[in-house]
Parts: structure tokens; sequence; C-alpha cells
């Protein structure tokens, strides 16, 4: 008898102790599980954040370059015009003298619009804005018209090379973050 209960209190020791053991490897394995899959999902979210920023900023490089050129356009244009507002290639052949806005007329349907700062569009758009009615009056051509073209034209100037400079500062670091990061 004392054979059989110590048998009987060993087959329940080890029942307590299996199932203890097997409750603790389930407990485990489920914690390891949800870590795994919790640092699995923020090394996504941060690769997610990183892509979107460097979209963003190809998209803000193209659109500030696009500014760029259009400024450099401009300058070229005035020039043509000061000397003779009158009478100039702008006068003659004004369809060969517009801006370019690939990029700004579609920058509305990209994604990655939302990844650049406000003031930064804003600046940008306000070049557009500014920009085309100083053009228009150039194709013009009406000499009497002259002072109010270089005045607007001035303002443009002005406002236009402060705002590349703080667009190109903000790109440098932009690009330099994403250096850090490895994404570029």
């Amino acid at each position: 008898m004392k054979e059989e209960q110590k048998a009987t209190s060993f087959w329940k020791a080890i029942d307590k102790e299996f199932w203890l053991g097997q409750f603790f490897m389930i407990v485990a394995t489920v914690l390891g599980v949800y870590l795994a899959a919790n640092s699995g999902f923020q090394k996504a979210l941060e690769f997610e954040n990183l892509q979107k920023s460097k979209e963003a900023y190809l998209l803000e490089r193209a659109l500030v370059d696009e500014v760029a050129q259009n400024f450099e356009y401009m300058q070229e244009w005035f020039v043509l015009y000061e000397k003779d507002p009158g009478r100039n290639e702008l006068n003659y052949s004004p369809d060969a003298h517009s801006i370019d806005d690939l990029i700004f007329s579609t920058i509305a349907e990209n994604d990655a619009t939302t990844g650049i700062a406000y003031d930064e569009l804003k600046d940008i758009s306000s070049f557009y804005r500014f920009a085309q009615p100083v053009l228009a009056d150039m194709k013009k051509g009406n000499p009497f018209d002259f002072n109010f073209v270089k005045k607007d034209y001035d303002a443009l100037f002005t406002v236009t090379t402060d705002t590349l400079k703080r667009l190109y500062a903000s790109l440098d670091a932009q690009k330099k973050k994403l250096e850090r990061e490895g994404v570029i």
C-alpha cells in the first residue's frame, strides 16, 4: 500500500510539474511572438516613414529645381523685355515663352506632397502666382507699362531669391538626414 501511495504521489507531482511547465512554455511562446511581432511592426513603420521622407524630399527637390529654372527663364526674358519693351522676342513669339509647371501642376495628385512643409509649398505657389502676371505683362509689350512691370519684377526677384535660398537650405538639411539614415 505504501508503494502504491508513493507511486500515486509521484505521478501527481509529475502531473503538476508537467502542466506547470506546459503553462510557462505557452506563456513564453505567446510573449515571444508578441514581442517579435511588435518589433517587426515598429521596423516596418520606421521603414515606411523613411520611404515617405525620401519621396517627399525627391518631389520637393524636383519642384524647387523647377522653380529655379523658371526663375532663370524670367531673368533672361526680363533682359529681353528691358532692352525694348515694345519690340522683343516675347512679343513676337509669346507661346514660346511660358513658365514650366509640370511638377507644380501635378503635385496635388502625389501622395508625397503631405511630406512637404506647408510654408515651403506656400512659397513655391507664391512664385507661380506672381510670376505669371509679370510674364503676361512683359508679353503685352506695352512700353508705358515698363515701370510697373519692372517694379513687379524687382519684387518677384527679391522674394524668389530669398525663397530659393531658404528652400535649398531646407533640402540640404533633409538630404543630410536621409543620408544619415542610409536612405539616399
